[in-house]
């Protein structure tokens, strides 16, 4: 969490530097070419400001580095340094996040060299040449804040778009607003004060300018922190109880220390500096600047705080789950369900673990709070409804995997027990009226555009050193009330009745009509997302909106680590109905094409060269499935083939993974066979044998064997050769079952039932990010129990199959185990 907060701070630091100080800057020095001042106000700033810029770029790239490795790191840990580079690198290429943050490293970089290269060619040239230079530059670091913005809570919530615009507004003022403070606090203030630095009238200029424009920051924060609290908060209750909403209420109380001191320096400090003339500023001006600095600087370290916490955006829902728990020399029998279309209610009743009466306790402790997705709910204490009996409603504020923690004091004596459950996202309707307005309404996105229209103009009139700003700069804030006025056009919209696109009704009858921000649960997803491996190629495949009629196929090809492939193009074909009688569908291979009637797909290439956009007209009863050729562009010689099978997706994905993930977490033995397949070494095959709770067999293709039990791990070469000794890496000890693809799948779809062994199963594709990962799972459709799972994503074609389920196995350590 403290790494996670640091390369966070790091991050808004270097964009403070090089945005707000620069722009601020900017913004007070006219576009005048012309030898450089050797002394002054004047020549302070522009030596200061190549340090500022410097080190903001700097911190920047620290930051953007630091988020990359803590997201990535752990998936190459323990590799060779070689192979730490080669998948790492195909880790951060191959996934959102990873290009995302090389985007982030390379506009600093980009930065770095027009500052660096430009700024000579700038400042020696014409007025236009210098403007040019400094739009650059403050349209990079624009750019850097919106990718900031993308890697946070608004790319995933309720509606993307506008909690994007509301947040880089938020990011860029607030931004200019620090630079601008830290700027006029750094001046030689003591050289003012002793006349050593003549006071120059840009001084005036610069504060009165800094005046204006935290008149101008204020105004935005508050308008889009309005907009962006009613997005990510559900409530006032789920804010109070939560370390997100203690975060903001904290960045709310400095916020008005911070506009009370600005007050006294608006009201008090101005007018004696513009009466002082040429003669000293007053004595207590710089401290009061640089105390708000530091407020200011403050509020940026509780917001990279924030940003690394989960909000509570929106009520959770479950299906009712019983427990019965230990907790010392009492039972614990738990009843938890959703009491109405949102929300948790837990139901606990206290027993005797001899007799079975109800037990009278002194006190009873209850508290929740999401494992991965630390929420710092305070705990509870419940009263008793009767003897022995509690309700509690926790403030489950989002849906994700929870844990419940139940403390139970008796004769100054604390009895612990914990249980784990999964907590759905509730229905559209069923968020609060702010979020649905805010999110659904078209008022809410058109009118947020207009606003950061306006924000952008207000800013154009402050930063313009000609114009009206030049003398008023109150002025630039004056189209910043489009927004106030914005969100009170939204609420007049819902108090006519208006509703948000698509309509509350739909979203309470169908799977599909949820506005286009939410999908109900166990509608599955809106898309159909698939990969299969060709050799060492690896074809991923969309299917968009996967529903009968017109749907948009898009087809990218890559070879094994993820760049395009040279001189070959990507032809389609669809088969409809396809009913084959034993086809194997795990194996993913290409069946005899010759007696299929299929229709060709036409394919349009884009420019990256591994793209592929066509149209797909899904129609009629069965299954359909997709044949892909990647041909020689020369020879016309085929290079891949590919054979995807698929039907139109069902409710149910999300319910059949957590029962899936529960049968699998209760067996106590399984037998796995794993192949990695279009490895350039060739494919690899590992026999595995896993025995709860803590014990794996491996056997490698190669002749390498493996056991691991618990904290130690037992490796040979091969057969006959000595064991070594080693610890288990992994923090706690090897640990088995443990899966949990309910918990991290999204977009999951249900794609039909088929046969594995004479069984019948359901047949489950979902993804995992980051780095994206494409799965297909079979569930057994009677025991759901994981029959085979296929698994996709840049480097890793893998296929598993699991037997044996709770057959007797043993697993012991070797006779010659020691080193």
């Amino acid at each position: 969490m403290f790494l996670q907060w640091l390369f966070k701070l790091a991050q808004l630091g270097g964009l403070v530097l090089l945005f707000g100080w620069s722009a601020f800057q900017f913004a007070l020095l006219p576009v005048e070419p012309g030898a450089r001042p050797a002394q002054g106000v004047l020549a302070w700033l522009l030596r200061r400001w190549r340090w500022a810029a410097a080190g903001g770029a700097v911190l920047l790239a620290l930051g953007v580095t630091g988020q990359a490795v803590r997201i990535f790191g752990p998936l190459v840990s323990g590799l060779p340094w070689d192979l730490q580079l080669q998948y790492g690198w195909m880790a951060l290429a191959g996934s959102r996040v990873g290009r995302l943050q090389l985007l982030q490293l390379g506009l600093t970089l980009i930065y770095a060299a027009v500052l660096i290269l430009g700024r000579r060619r700038a400042a020696g040239g014409s007025p236009l040449v210098l403007g040019a230079w400094r739009g650059t530059l403050l349209l990079l670091t624009g750019a850097m804040a919106a990718a900031v913005v993308w890697g946070g809570h608004a790319a995933s919530s309720l509606a993307r778009w506008v909690s994007l615009a509301a947040q880089w507004s938020h990011l860029v003022v607030v931004c200019l607003w620090a630079g601008g403070l830290l700027l006029c606090a750094c001046l030689p203030w003591r050289a003012l004060y002793s006349g050593a630095v003549p006071n120059d009238p840009l001084l005036r200029e610069g504060l009165r300018k800094l005046s204006g424009l935290g008149l101008v920051a204020v105004l935005t924060v508050v308008a889009s922190g309005f907009v962006l609290a009613g997005l990510y908060i559900f409530n006032l209750t789920a804010a109070a109880s939560s370390w997100y909403g203690r975060g903001i209420g904290l960045k709310i109380g400095l916020l008005g220390a911070v506009v009370a001191v600005a007050g006294v320096n608006r009201l008090l400090v101005l007018p004696r500096l513009d009466g002082a003339g040429d003669g000293p500023p007053p004595r207590w001006l710089g401290r009061l600047l640089g105390l708000e600095a530091v407020l200011v600087s403050v509020i940026l370290a509780v917001s990279a705080a924030v940003t690394q916490l989960s909000p509570p955006s929106s009520p959770g829902v479950m299906a009712p789950q019983t427990w019965t728990l230990a907790a010392g020399p009492f039972r614990l029998e738990v009843f938890a369900f959703s009491p109405g279309a949102s929300g948790v209610q837990f139901e606990i009743e206290v027993r005797d673990a001899r007799t079975g009466r109800a037990a009278a306790v002194d006190a009873l402790h209850f508290q929740v709070d999401m494992p991965g997705h630390f929420m710092g709910i305070s705990p509870m204490v419940v009263p008793p409804v009767s003897p022995g009996r509690f309700v509690v409603q926790p403030p489950v504020s989002m849906a994700g995997p929870w844990r419940a923690a139940i403390a139970v004091e008796q004769d100054g004596v604390t009895y612990t027990a914990a249980v784990d459950f999964q907590v759905e996202r509730a229905g559209w309707s069923h968020h609060s009226r702010l979020q649905r307005l805010l999110a659904g309404h078209p008022a809410g996105a058109a009118s947020l555009v207009a606003a950061v229209a306006a924000i952008a103009a207000g800013l154009g009139l402050w930063l313009s050193w000609t114009g009206p700003a030049a003398e008023r700069p109150g002025w630039g804030a004056l189209p910043l009330g489009a927004l106030l006025v914005a969100v009170g056009g939204m609420w007049a919209a819902q108090s006519v009745g208006l509703v948000p696109w698509g309509g509350e009704s739909s979203a309470e009858v169908g799977s599909a009509g949820t506005s286009g921000a939410l999908v109900s649960p166990g509608a599955g997803t809106s898309k159909l997302e698939l990969a299969a491996d060709a050799g060492q190629y690896l074809f991923w495949v969309t299917v968009e909106p996967a529903s009968p009629g017109p749907n948009r196929l898009s087809v990218r090809l890559q070879d094994y680590v993820g760049d395009p492939v040279p001189g070959v193009s990507v032809r389609a074909q669809l088969l409809h109905p396809f009913e084959p009688e034993g086809w194997d569908p795990a194996r993913q291979e290409v069946p005899d094409w010759s007696d299929m009637q299929a229709r060709e797909v036409p394919l349009t290439a884009a420019r990256d060269g591994m793209t592929y956009a066509g149209s797909l007209e899904l129609e009629g009863e069965g299954g359909f499935a997709l044949r892909f050729a990647a041909v020689a562009d020369d020879s016309g010689a085929p290079v891949a083939e590919a054979f995807l099978p698929f039907r139109i997706p069902l409710d149910g994905a999300r319910d059949l993974l957590r029962m899936a993930d529960e049968s699998m977490n209760r067996l106590q033995s399984v037998r796995l066979r794993e192949e990695l397949r279009g490895r350039p070494g060739g494919d690899a095959v590992t026999d595995m044998e896993f025995v709860s709770p803590n014990r794996v067999r491996m056997r490698f293709n190669n002749g390498r064997e493996r056991i691991v039990i618990g904290q130690t791990r037992y490796e040979r070469s091969g057969a006959g050769e000595p064991w070594t000794v080693a610890p288990w890496p992994q923090v706690g000890g090897f640990r088995w079952p443990n899966f949990n693809y309910g918990a991290t799948a999204v977009r999951q779809v249900l794609v039909g039932r088929d046969e594995i062994d004479g069984r019948p199963v359901w047949v489950v594709n979902f993804v995992e990010e980051p780095p994206e990962i494409r799965y297909v799972v079979w569930i057994d459709a009677e025991t759901y129990l994981i029959r085979r799972l296929t698994m996709h994503t840049t480097g890793h074609y893998m296929y598993w199959t699991f037997y044996d389920f709770n057959a007797p196995i043993a697993i012991e350590p070797p006779v010659n185990g020691a080193p």
